[in-house]
């Protein structure tokens, strides 16, 4: 059966030494790629799929932009050919154009074909090709303003051009820009050939730390001739070598990078207690080595020393005199156990962050040794969830004096000290401040079991609702569980698909062994084509599921937005239809983390069919945009200080199963179709969220498989690969810096290969969140 003619639209553009170009779409099915046939003389001579992005169509924003095509004719043949048609295969529609090869001419007024692109770090790479000059190297100049940054020649030997006929192929390239660019702070690249054409791609937003062998480079006192050869080797090996450290490296590298940044000493009077008898005197000699000298010194029991700044207390006397001295100070309350130590800039860093009048508490990574091994532990930023699950504030953690409260029995406790603070402050992400360095050095393990009793009296204080259910030893956490709502909200659970039945079949099987009392089902048909999805889903209808149409190209966004508007549950579900659920009370758990106070969205453990982790969060600025925390670890493994095992706030969860309210999402005008059909829409639409006040909070408590792409497929066609070329361009358009300052991952981990797997080399220097572009929250949705 023949196409309609009339949907398709497309022009051949002409023929030079023998390449013909030229594009064609259908304007009802943008996802269609063409097959063109070449008519010579009204005979077929060859036969091409119309799937290379222009970028005229693109910025007319048809489609994705890649509806052309490109073949090469026999030059020998051409002389007998007085003039070359083209049409659609099976269809009645011909091309706009003629073009007669004696003339063999093109459009004079196309730019020059490519594309350039920046995945992530200073490295950008594309191809160049002049049409007009096939057999030309083309010659690139990259600008930051009107500042020259170098030039390249597209001459590498690329195999997708070659496969298209697009010269002889070796037209790519790849150019590192300057290492001054690596500064954290967003740059706008822009990319001319030598006749002062725009690559398509430029302008590019670049965003890079300094990293890897490079900075090191910059940091060393070569010759002029050195550094360009070590440079020179450098750029070579780059692609080899990873641009982070091992975690075993850490101790050379805390030797390198470790200090803490040398700031002014503040006024700032510390009452310090050391508790415990273990190597109390090493303790005692880190905190009078510190570069902060105005502290006063409370040690529990018996210790010698002529330094009028140390008073000992006998252990009869400590409650009471502890309480009463933390009553009268008004400076900074903080605690050291005996037997670790302070790097000697510790309290003058930590003072610091008090300069801000609103700061009430503030705390510090750490490291231990663990069997002669040191394991630095680098936090994120204030988290209630992992506060209630691990203790992070511990080690090293200063405070207010006019926070505590004075009547408090736990006021002789230094290890109640944090739950004291935060239960008088809050879940005041304002009034905590983290320093992202290494200022307290453990000598052992912390153990979660020395706390436990403070946890269960100050959890209903904190977190009313909470009790600790249970702890789990191998991960040094608690498992929070929530009180469920007296009557359960109405969840709509939402799944797009098209044909792949089986997986389907699974998804809704797992949904309806699922104990929830009030679920909708509502399943999106995406134009299915298979008679066994179309038997399939009228068998659902009987079921009670609702099946709605949306027979046009495949756009997650505007597909779960359409289903969004029909739902009639106050809780929305996005689920993709190649998950299914592992266990029953999967929703429930959701659910009650959705209705906590302040959380906008949750998300869960999804696992790749081998056990492994797929999603465990979503953490920005990995492999140089965003990525999913968790991808080597196992589903009991313990993962970074628990991490695998708790609850805790992320900056954003995958739409492959992403509860929130109806309101929130009509609110906050659904995901961005425009800009985001298909990936990181889920990205924006919890940025967003988050940028209103709401905490994306990702649990382990509901766990699912996830065939991940198993519907529609890996980003690996030159269509879906031009495609997601714009949807991260948009993402850092959109969002610019906030991209690389996650608030919930410490910036001396890594952003190469696996979350939380490494050592940033060096450590990104983030002074603060840097703001987005834009916050779009008008209306997305049609």
């Amino acid at each position: 059966m023949k196409k309609i003619a009339e949907n398709f639209h497309g022009k051949l553009l002409g023929m030079q030494r023998g390449l013909l170009y030229g594009w064609v779409y259908n304007s009802t099915q943008y996802d269609e790629r063409a097959i063109v046939e070449i008519y010579a003389d009204d005979y077929p001579i060859r036969v091409v799929r119309a799937e290379t992005w222009l970028p005229e169509l693109s910025d007319q924003s048809i489609g994705d932009g890649c509806y052309g095509f490109f073949i090469q004719l026999p030059l020998e043949k051409l002389g007998y050919i007085q003039r070359i048609r083209a049409r659609v295969a099976n269809t009645d529609y011909w091309l706009a154009s003629t073009v007669y090869p004696s003339v063999d001419s093109a459009d004079n007024s196309r730019p020059v074909l490519g594309h350039v692109t920046n995945h992530s770090g200073l490295r950008v790479h594309g191809w160049a090709w002049d049409p007009d000059l096939p057999k030309h190297t083309v010659s690139l100049r990259f600008y930051e303003a009107n500042q020259l940054l170098g030039d390249v020649l597209a001459d590498q030997l690329r195999g997708d051009l070659l496969e298209q006929g697009i010269g002889n192929g070796q037209h790519g390239f790849s150019f590192s820009l300057p290492f001054a660019l690596a500064d954290g702070q967003p740059h706008e690249i822009r990319v001319f050939d030598e006749k002062s054409r725009a690559i398509p791609g430029s302008p590019l937003r670049v965003i890079s730390f300094p990293a890897g062998f490079d900075n090191e480079l910059n940091r060393q006192d070569f010759s002029a001739s050195e550094h360009v050869f070590l440079s020179s080797l450098s750029q070579h090996y780059q692609h080899y070598v990873p641009a982070s450290l091992d975690l075993a490296m850490y101790p050379s590298w805390f030797e390198r990078f470790g200090k803490a940044d040398v700031v002014p000493s503040t006024a700032h009077s510390f009452l310090l207690v050391i508790f415990g008898t273990v190597n109390i005197a090493h303790t005692v000699s880190s905190v009078l080595a510190q570069t902060h000298t105005d502290f006063r010194m409370l040690i529990c029991g018996s210790f010698t020393h002529d330094d009028p700044r140390i008073e000992s207390i006998a252990i009869e006397q400590w409650s009471a005199t502890l309480a009463q001295q933390v009553k009268q100070h008004s400076g900074l309350l903080s605690f050291v156990e005996a037997g670790d130590h302070l790097e000697p800039d510790a309290l003058t860093a930590i003072s610091a962050a008090f300069t801000d009048p609103a700061v009430l508490l503030a705390y510090s990574d750490c490291d231990y040794q663990d069997d002669g091994v040191i394991k630095p532990w680098f936090k994120p930023d204030w988290d209630l969830d992992l506060f209630l699950a691990g203790n992070p504030l511990q080690y090293l953690c200063a405070i207010r004096a006019a926070v505590m409260p004075s009547k408090s029995p736990w006021l002789s406790s230094p290890d109640a000290w944090p739950w004291l603070a935060i239960t008088a402050i809050g879940d005041k992400a304002s009034s905590i401040r983290h320093i992202a360095s290494v200022l307290y050095h453990r000598c052992a393990p912390y153990d979660l079991r020395a706390t436990a009793a403070i946890a269960s009296v100050f959890l209903p204080h904190i977190a009313p609702g909470a009790t600790v259910l249970s702890t789990n030893p191998a991960a040094q956490c608690r498992l929070i569980q929530w009180s469920p709502p007296k009557a359960w909200p109405k969840v709509s659970v939402i799944i797009p698909t098209r044909d792949q039945k089986l997986l389907l079949e699974r998804c809704i099987e797992s949904l309806q062994k699922t104990d929830y009392p009030d679920v909708e089902i509502i399943v999106v048909d995406n134009d299915s084509q298979e008679a066994v999805t179309q038997r399939y889903l009228k068998k659902l209808t009987r079921q009670g599921c609702r099946i709605l149409s949306y027979p046009q190209r495949f756009n997650y966004a505007a597909i779960n937005n359409m289903a969004v508007l029909q739902a009639s549950g106050d809780i929305v579900a996005l689920l993709n239809n190649d998950v299914e659920a592992m266990e029953s009370q999967w929703l429930k758990n959701l659910v009650t983390q959705l209705l906590r106070p302040g959380v906008g969205a949750v998300g869960a453990k999804l696992l790749w069919p081998n056990g492994m982790v797929q999603h465990a969060g979503v953490l920005l600025g990995l492999h140089g945009l965003a990525g999913h925390i968790g991808n080597n670890w196992e589903d009991n493994d313990a993962g970074y200080f628990g991490y695998n095992q708790m609850t805790r706030r992320v900056s954003a969860v995958t739409a492959a199963c992403l509860l929130c309210y109806k309101a929130d999402y009509l609110l906050m005008g659904g995901m961005d179709a425009q800009a985001f059909p298909v990936a990181f829409n889920d990205v924006d639409f919890c940025l967003r969220l988050a940028a209103l006040g709401n905490h994306i909070v990702w649990t382990p408590a509901a766990k699912l498989w996830h065939a991940e792409s198993a519907s529609r497929g890996q980003d690996d066609l030159p269509a879906k690969q031009a495609r997601l070329e714009k949807e991260k361009n948009e993402l850092k358009q959109r969002w610019g810096g906030v991209l690389f300052a996650d608030p919930f991952y410490n910036p001396n981990l890594n952003l190469d290969h696996y979350s939380h797997n490494g050592l940033s080399f060096p450590p990104r220097k983030i002074a603060s969140l840097i703001k987005p572009n834009s916050q779009p929250y008008s209306s997305l949705i049609a």
